[in-house]
């Protein structure tokens, strides 16, 4: 029978838990500084009453302003010369003193006369030859346009030049009509739309592709013999390099028929044609033996034609888009053609990355596969180690020369990296003894390695918040909206990789093994089986993080990221808080009416 706790022992730890708590929130009190005594200060009372008058009473209009102002002089010490006064014409507006001399801090009452009715303004002081005026107090006039006040003479220095007094009312005539922080809202907030659009759609494509190598039910199952992924590795430089070289010349045909625009339209629409008959119908495929070097070669062949079509499809699009951009720019202006020839531009500088990266999987998976051959036809314990300690050596050592001269070559560039051999030689020892305790034959889960890899990767991105990312971009590109754009694109790469991977892993198993008893190939169970089901909650993340990074945007223009946040740094630098205040309506207008739209767009679509 479990014995269970005495009461008065059970009572003590809850006692002993109980203040453990009240520790720990004391000391988190102290060290959040938290201090009640501030917030009581009259002059921080008064500053944020200001604050928040200003952004509750935002901006929004502005109307013509008419003045009437009548002036007075005052001079300091007084002198037996009578001081002369400005004349007032019949019925206009004019002020008088009880004193037209005197000291300083001396009170003087000042009445004014023929005024607006019921108007508004102040009471201000000019020293001679100075434009800027003193603040002396507010007025305001009765039915007869008259008002009667008391001010104090400020502490100036004496001078024989006389002193302006100076009284002014203000009235809005006119229509109302939009201000100008309006104005510049308006146009900032669209800029923050577009800047969240923008990272939004760039951010997908690379989250889809990364969201199935980060689902563990389909990376779990890929495993590979130690020996063959060590030689899929050893390769991977020279792959890169005969890769770009390769492919380059298939990537400079396709950009000048692209740029041949009577010409590379055509073959693009017949090749974009090819590849969806090719995907959505049975594919012939030659039957060919088993294990045959036939069927191998036929493979790469296949590979190697297939990334030099891709690659040939993506220079006709960079080279049609940019003459589309071209030729829209004459009729649309720079909106549309702008974005065109950036994006042509853009998939013009990754064709070259594109074709090192097919040069890397050609060449790994071909050598991969030739030991993979080798070792079936390999039972020696004796040999399986000897390969096991001989590619643990070489891939160990060339895997941290790679990583140091990378680092190194980052941090000091051009300078001698005296660590060098060292760390290569260690790195060849620890991966021969590896390779040699595990054998080439031990089966390497490799899909598990590249996912844990990847998750950690997204964490590390996630981890880093799009403000530090902003101030990092905007030291590179520049400040603006640009900035802004590659900040919340790789967060945003990073959020939707973690939310794409998690629907992934969730799918049916159901319609995919029910595809793949029909014969259908790997392709085509991708498409019939995996994306119907992922399409629906893809599309809700989608929306649903455009509706974040417009909220972020606003945060990021802080550091230069562009966008509204900009905007409202530089007015509340200033203390324009009720310019402030019209940005801050601009965002809760906008964020709600993006999530009402996109409570819409999921209710259709999903």
């Amino acid at each position: 029978m479990e014995k269970r706790p005495r009461p008065l022992v059970r009572t003590i730890v809850y006692i002993a838990l109980i203040f453990i708590g009240v520790l720990i929130y004391a000391y988190g009190w102290q060290v959040t500084d938290i201090n009640l005594e501030e917030p009581r200060e009259p002059q921080r009372q008064e500053q944020v009453s200001r604050a928040l008058h200003g952004l509750l009473n935002p901006d929004l209009f502005e109307r013509d302003t008419r003045r009437q102002t009548a002036y007075a002089y005052f001079l300091i010490p007084c002198s037996g010369t009578p001081l002369a006064q400005p004349e007032a014409g019949a019925g206009q507006p004019y002020i008088t003193l009880s004193a037209y001399c005197g000291e300083t801090r001396d009170t003087v009452e000042i009445e004014g006369f023929n005024f607006r009715p019921h108007s508004e303004g102040y009471v201000r002081w000019k020293q001679p030859g100075s434009d800027t005026a003193r603040p002396l107090g507010a007025l305001r006039t009765d039915a007869d346009g008259h008002f009667k006040g008391k001010f104090k003479v400020p502490t100036v220095g004496p001078s024989d030049q006389p002193h302006t007094i100076e009284a002014e009312i203000s009235w809005p005539v006119g229509l109302p009509r939009p201000s100008e922080a309006l104005k510049v809202t308006f146009e900032r907030m669209v800029e923050t739309v577009f800047l969240a659009l923008m990272a939004t759609t760039l951010a997908v494509p690379i989250s889809v592709a990364i969201s199935f190598i980060a689902a563990s039910n389909i990376m779990r199952s890929v495993r590979m013999p130690l020996g063959g992924f060590l030689a899929t590795l050893l390769p991977l430089p020279l792959g890169w390099v005969l890769g770009r070289q390769a492919f380059q010349p298939v990537v400079d045909v396709a950009l000048d028929l692209g740029h041949r625009g009577w010409l590379g339209a055509p073959i693009l629409a017949v090749l974009v044609g090819g590849l969806y008959v090719t995907v959505t119908r049975p594919m012939l495929r030659l039957r060919l033996t088993p294990n045959t070097w036939l069927a191998g070669s036929a493979r790469y062949v296949q590979m190697i034609v297939v990334s030099a079509g891709a690659l040939f499809m993506g220079g006709l699009v960079s080279g049609v888009g940019t003459q589309v951009s071209l030729a829209l720019s004459g009729i649309l202006g720079g909106i549309l053609s702008n974005i065109l020839g950036t994006l042509a531009e853009l998939l013009a500088l990754l064709l070259p990355v594109f074709g090192g990266l097919a040069g890397i999987l050609i060449l790994g998976s071909l050598a991969g596969t030739l030991l993979d051959a080798f070792l079936e036809r390999i039972n020696s314990p004796f040999i399986q180690r000897g390969l096991g300690l001989v590619l643990g050596t070489l891939a160990g050592g060339l895997f941290l020369f790679l990583a140091y001269r990378g680092v190194h070559d980052f941090y000091r560039p051009g300078g001698e990296a005296p660590l060098t051999i060292p760390l290569a030689l260690g790195g060849a020892a620890a991966g021969g003894l590896l390779g040699l305790v595990l054998r080439a034959d031990y089966p390497l889960p490799v899909g598990l390695i590249i996912y844990y890899v990847t998750r950690m990767v997204l964490n590390a991105l996630r981890a880093v918040e799009p403000l530090i990312m902003a101030i990092v971009f905007a030291i590179w590109v520049g400040i603006g909206p640009f900035a802004g754009v590659l900040a919340l694109t790789l967060h945003s790469i990073a959020a939707l990789g973690k939310l794409y991977s998690e629907q992934v892993e969730s799918i049916d198993p159901g319609p995919i093994e029910a595809i793949t008893a029909t014969g259908a190939t790997g392709l085509q169970v991708i498409i019939y089986g995996v994306v119907p089901q992922i399409v629906p909650p893809y599309i809700a993340f989608t929306i649903y993080r455009w509706d974040i990074n417009v909220r972020m945007s606003t945060i990021i223009g802080f550091v230069g990221g562009g966008g509204i946040g900009f905007i409202i740094q530089q007015w509340i630098n200033l203390l324009q808080y009720r310019q402030a205040g019209v940005a801050m309506l601009a965002i809760a207008v906008v964020v709600a009416t993006l999530d009402y739209v996109s409570a819409k767009l999921r209710e259709k679509v999903v």
